[in-house]
């Protein structure tokens, strides 16, 4: 190991030792290490009680890392582990190592500086010689070291694992142009700390958790866990730390025509506020799901849209349609577009899409 690692490798395991003595004391679950995601699904849990959500999603591309803890749940006759991913978000992941690498298997690259990660399934074209050329397909959660990169591509280390033509002890070099198939890990600064992260979840106070406007009118009122109308406005506004007068207005310009309803979500450690809206058409029922970032922008989801963005939408929940890494990558990219923030865009889909196939990431599936 070059000394250049040592100080950040010594910082992250005192500041680490740390929280998990305090973790220990006051009951929380304590960490087993960063683990790495392979291509999967994972439900989404509570970011205060840790509590499992049936109906909750995200999918987590490969090379997502996330810190591992000790708590297991079993749904469905599946152990799963709870999760907190490095873009924040709180969930259980089927506790296998076909969902992800763990230390261990990670340690046996612990003498690479960089590891490459293949995200999406791509064939690349590998010259021999004039006359020979090797299509090399390389499909996701695959794990290569690393040799260079350059702007437009990461060039790859293949042994005879991959192509069976080589001999035991050789090993060639590829260069893969389309840097979105890949994500490069540093193993310098690969492990991650609970303390370090901001992990997203939902404003609460009491019983309440975000504000609704019924058909036909342009009163706002406090929406709570069960549904129902809660406490006053005001307490609910001063909570938030939002101005009432035009939080208020964002929800009546709707206009009386739409049954809205809208929650809130905070980080750790940070004062922004996210706004996930679901409006529905007093007339025709249908359903449009839009998200405001703590910048004021907003993007909704319209299904007059979808064969222009290549959308699917679930008819019932008016919400795009998540089924396989296929469809959360059209998704992603089309936020990418708007320059919402890499951390912002898997706490987005994981509130906006409507998940479904979730046992399999590999193959879409729709009615």
């Amino acid at each position: 190991m070059k000394m250049r690692f040592l100080m950040p490798l010594v910082f992250t395991f005192l500041v680490s030792f740390s929280w998990q003595q305090e973790a220990k004391a006051n009951g929380r679950p304590t960490s087993i290490g960063t683990f790495v995601a392979k291509s999967t699904f994972v439900n989404l849990a509570d970011a205060s009680r840790h509590e499992f959500q049936p109906k909750g999603f995200a999918y987590l591309p490969p090379g997502t890392r996330f810190i591992a803890y000790s708590k297991t749940v079993k749904q469905r006759g599946i152990q799963r582990r709870l999760i907190l991913t490095e873009d924040g978000l709180w969930g259980y992941i089927p506790d296998s190592t076909n969902h992800y690498w763990n230390p261990k298997r990670l340690s046996i690259f612990r003498t690479e500086e960089k590891l490459v990660v293949i995200r999406k399934r791509k064939p690349v074209t590998y010259k021999l010689s004039d006359e020979v050329e090797w299509n090399i397909k390389f499909t996701p959660s695959e794990l290569y070291p690393f040799v260079r990169e350059d702007d437009e591509s990461v060039t790859v280390q293949l042994g005879k694992s991959k192509l069976p033509n080589l001999d035991a002890d050789s090993t060639i070099s590829v260069k893969i142009s389309d840097r979105n198939l890949v994500r490069i890990l540093d193993t310098a600064t690969l492990q991650l700390v609970e303390p370090t992260l901001s992990a997203y979840s939902r404003s609460q106070l009491e019983n309440v958790v975000g504000v609704q406007k019924a058909c036909g009118t342009k009163q706002v009122r406090t929406l709570t866990v069960g549904g129902g109308a809660g406490f006053n406005l005001s307490k609910w506004f001063g909570f938030i730390k939002v101005q009432a007068e035009g939080e208020n207005k964002t929800i009546t310009d709707y206009g009386e025509q739409f049954n809205v309803a809208r929650w809130y979500y905070k980080r750790s450690k940070l004062t922004s506020l996210h706004r996930v809206t679901k409006k529905q058409d007093c007339s025709t029922g249908k359903l449009n799901y839009s998200y405001v970032n703590p910048n004021g922008f907003e993007i909704e989801f319209r299904h007059d849209r979808a064969d222009q963005n290549g959308f699917k939408f679930d008819k019932f929940s008016g919400r795009v349609l998540v089924t396989c890494a296929d469809d959360y990558y059209r998704l992603s990219e089309y936020l990418e577009r708007f320059e919402f923030e890499s951390h912002e865009i898997p706490f987005v889909i994981s509130r906006t899409a409507k998940f479904r196939n979730t046992h399999s990431a590999s193959e879409c599936e729709y009615d």
